[in-house]
């Protein structure tokens, strides 16, 4: 005889490897049989729902009726015919919904792969995910009248704590604003992402008796203007960690602390959801240590399967199109004349730019060479004119086919929180054989990422913008890819870990990025102590640390040379603030404390960055000085991008310096081999053993300064997780341009300072080829080794402030830059 539910629910079972949380959640049992029959006897009078597309009906369990709701799944009743139309099913049933059945809390989730659950029956089953005994803790005990429910990056309801604990409230108005400043640095296709994971998520809240309202201006002003329109007297919100949509959240709760803005006694409460339930609190410096805490990782919270009754307000508002959010962009920054030249840089990459100027010698660029007009006529006339027309016939039949698959491959391989969950599913089983169209596209999207990349890489291609989004969480991953590797192994957990290298990178990503997420936490928790103000900038997904200090002057912008970090220029930044500068100095991807993914590692990446960095960040062209590798990378950004960039200060910058510059062609990286991998690993370990003597040679004229912290901080990040991976590009690498093939189609100023005692280059050898090959860079000598701004810090300080001054008298009624993220959201 079969348990009842109840049964079921109170003898719930743990894993070894996926530990859940003692406070609220156990897991229930699968019970396929259980399911098909509690499936099969509650067909007696399903009612389709009017957005979803499933059915509601009253529930009933061997008999007994319950006086709760749930989702059923309906398919056709030939399997041929629900199978071709998979796409449209994928969208409606991936959400995980919840059901309260007999007062016990239940999860329920579509299995559609999980071996065994098929069956050749109408009627489908369902399988209990996760039971709850209690309900998941509110942000807040009071039992307030109206909350607003505020969607920013966190485009979801499944595993998402903001809309678990709206049922302390009498009523809720979920939200989300197209904010024009928040939004001024994403690309066109990004928009797109996210019109795609607004509707989706808006399709998700009517399933559940709500809805959003959308909004576009600016947060402040409609977050306010809608607290007074329906009373609200909280606002419920996801913590964040990038500074500018932090500084979003803490300005709209000093924005509602003055009364004369409108509506008083209105809080912002926010919500995280760490994948780890650690029992000791702080986060260790290395990664080491942190694993050795054995912290238990969270099962995911299920989505509500109802919310309070939907709050009326005078207009919900309409989802803009990509096109339309882009524009409304534009015209919102129509006034900044920086953010519109230098938004269109981002538009081509390095590598694109760099392959295109290498084909020509900079000396015999002819302006309007290219005809691409003529090129596309010509393209048109062989395919079809000169073919037979059976021969064009099939071309344009194929054309039509392949556009057909690439409209199909965008509708089924979304981003949205419905779609993602079907392509999450699809990927783990990648090494499986499928009939399903839909599956097969995500398996040749697989194929190629792992083909270009590196093993593992395709997982961030598939699900990085959802990640950034926010429209699956990391603890939904871990948990399916743990499920799935419990089902192939007929239900118990290997002892191994995972086994499949899809299920290993979507493991290894979530658990890096919380791992950097935290790290980050604690750097700016720290910085706030020691008085160095720490932000956090998220670049193509990754967690980017930086610092600002300056509010008045010219924009200078430090990178850090190979290993190093932006407190690497900790005697400089200050100073250059002090006397009259806006300083910015990040560290660079793959380096110090910012994120470290598995991602090829080239030159053009970190210059990439850099050029982002400047027109997201900073606004406006700036001054940029670079070390050792970062003098390299910052003249690939005045080489690349001359429109950013007043003028360069070389530090002991790496580089050749070539006679013969005209003749250079780009070469892509080199796949990663067993040997590039065997020859990183040795030189890790190598540089961890020897960095203490190698840090002395490079400062011989102060090595006091070559200090424990220091050697601390580079061993630290050397330990991180993905740092192998920036050690293996480099040997990865083909033969870099030389440095002044870059510099001579810079137009601008080069200030050029050696250390004479620099062990990895002559000073003299380069001050010569310099002078010789560089006819824009003024060169000088200093007596300090390889990184002089950290040995000699007073004198190099005394030359950049002069260098400075003279730039600013030729750039002496420039255009006002972009206004900073307090201005923009009190305006």
């Amino acid at each position: 005889m079969l348990p009842t539910l109840t049964q079921a629910a109170a003898t719930p079972r743990t894993t070894p490897a996926l530990s859940p949380s003692e406070s609220h959640f156990g897991y229930g049992i699968s019970f396929r049989g259980l399911s098909h029959n509690w499936c099969y006897q509650c067909y007696d009078s399903p009612q389709r729902a009017s957005n979803t597309g499933l059915l509601f009906h009253s529930a009933h369990f061997l008999g007994d009726k319950a006086s709760c709701k749930q989702f059923c799944l309906w398919r056709d009743s030939k399997f041929n015919t629900w199978a071709s139309t998979v796409v449209n099913y994928r969208q409606t049933i991936d959400l995980c919904t919840q059901v309260f059945i007999n007062g016990v809390h239940v999860a329920l989730s579509d299995t559609s792969s999980t071996r065994g659950i098929y069956s050749k029956r109408k009627r489908r089953c369902c399988r209990v995910m996760a039971v709850s005994t209690n309900e998941p803790a509110a942000l807040s005990s009071e039992k307030s009248n109206v909350a607003i429910l505020w969607f920013k990056k966190d485009l979801r309801l499944d595993d998402h704590l903001g809309s678990s604990s709206c049922a302390a409230y009498q009523a809720l108005l979920p939200v989300y604003i197209f904010d024009p400043y928040l939004l001024r640095g994403w690309s066109y296709s990004m928009l797109e992402n996210l019109v795609e994971a607004v509707a989706e998520l808006k399709l998700a809240l009517q399933g559940v008796g709500s809805d959003l309202i959308i909004r576009c201006g600016n947060i402040k002003a409609e977050l306010a203007a809608l607290a007074e329109e329906v009373h609200a007297r909280i606002i419920i919100a996801e913590a964040e960690i990038d500074y500018e949509w932090q500084e979003a959240v803490s300005s709209l709760q000093e924005y509602l602390k003055d009364v004369e803005n409108g509506p008083s006694n209105v809080s912002v409460q926010t919500w995280t959801m760490p994948l780890y339930e650690c029992k000791e609190k702080g986060t260790p410096a290395y990664y080491k240590e942190f694993q050795k805490m054995q912290c238990r990782i969270k099962p995911p919270l299920a989505v509500p399967m109802s919310f309070p009754p939907l709050v009326e307000v005078a207009d919900r508002g309409c989802i803009p199109s990509a096109s339309e959010v882009e524009i409304y962009i534009q015209s919102f920054l129509e006034n900044n004349i920086w953010h519109r030249k230098l938004k269109d840089l981002q538009s081509a990459s390095a590598e694109a730019l760099l392959s295109t100027m290498s084909e020509i010698p900079s000396d015999k660029v002819v302006p309007g060479t290219s005809n691409k007009a003529f090129e596309s006529f010509n393209s048109w006339r062989q395919k079809y004119i000169l073919a037979s027309p059976y021969e064009a016939l099939e071309k344009r039949r194929e054309e039509l086919a392949l556009k057909s698959q690439d409209r199909e491959a965008k509708s089924s391989n979304g981003v949205g929180a419905i779609s993602i969950m079907g392509t999450l599913e699809a990927y783990l089983r990648f090494l499986e054989p499928t009939w399903r169209k839909d599956w097969k596209q995500i398996y040749e999207r697989v194929s190629e990422a792992e083909y270009e990349g590196p093993r593992g890489g395709s997982f961030r291609r598939l699900f990085g913008n959802s990640l950034t989004l926010g429209t699956i969480s990391g603890r939904r991953i871990y948990y399916e890819a743990f499920e799935y590797e419990k089902a192939r192994n007929g239900g118990w957990a290997s002892p191994f870990g995972f086994g499949t290298f899809t299920a290993i990178a979507a493991a290894k990503y979530v658990e890096s990025s919380e791992w950097y997420r935290l790290l980050a936490a604690s750097t700016k928790e720290d910085g706030e102590k020691r008085g160095s103000h720490v932000r956090i900038w998220s670049w193509r997904g990754s967690l980017i640390h930086y610092t600002m200090s300056g509010e008045h002057g010219s924009p200078v912008v430090l990178v850090h040379g190979f290993g190093a970090f932006w407190e690497h220029y900790r005697d400089n930044i200050q100073n250059l603030a002090k006397e009259g500068y806006r300083v910015w100095a990040l560290t660079l991807i793959g380096f110090g404390r910012s994120e470290k993914p598995d991602v090829p590692y080239t030159e053009l990446l970190w210059a990439e960055l850099i050029r982002d960095f400047i027109v997201e960040v900073v606004g406006e062209p700036a001054t940029l000085v670079g070390n050792s590798i970062g003098g390299y990378m910052v003249s690939i950004v005045a080489g690349l991008w001359p429109q950013i960039v007043l003028s360069l200060i070389l530090l002991n910058s790496a580089g050749a310096i070539l006679p013969h510059d005209s003749t250079c062609t780009y070469l892509k990286p080199k796949q990663r081999t067993a040997i590039t991998w065997a020859t990183s690993q040795f030189s890790l370990l190598y540089l961890r053993s020897s960095v203490s003597q190698l840090l002395k040679k490079y400062y011989p004229v102060n090595p006091s300064k070559a200090d424990k912290w220091l050697i601390s901080e580079i061993l630290r990040a050397s330990h991180d997780p993905g740092a192998e991976y920036v050690m293996e590009s480099f040997f990865c690498l083909k033969k870099p341009f030389p440095i002044n093939w870059f510099l001579n189609r810079f137009q601008g100023k080069v200030f050029a300072i050696q250390g004479s005692r620099d062990p990895l280059s002559n000073g003299t050898e380069r001050k010569q080829l310099f002078e010789s090959y560089c006819p824009n860079v003024v060169f000088q000598s200093v007596n300090a080794g390889h990184c002089p701004h950290d040995e000699v810090p007073d004198e190099i300080n005394k030359m950049i402030l002069k260098w400075l001054q003279q730039i600013d008298s030729q750039q002496a009624g420039r255009t006002p830059p972009l206004q900073p993220v307090q201005s923009v959201q009190s305006a």
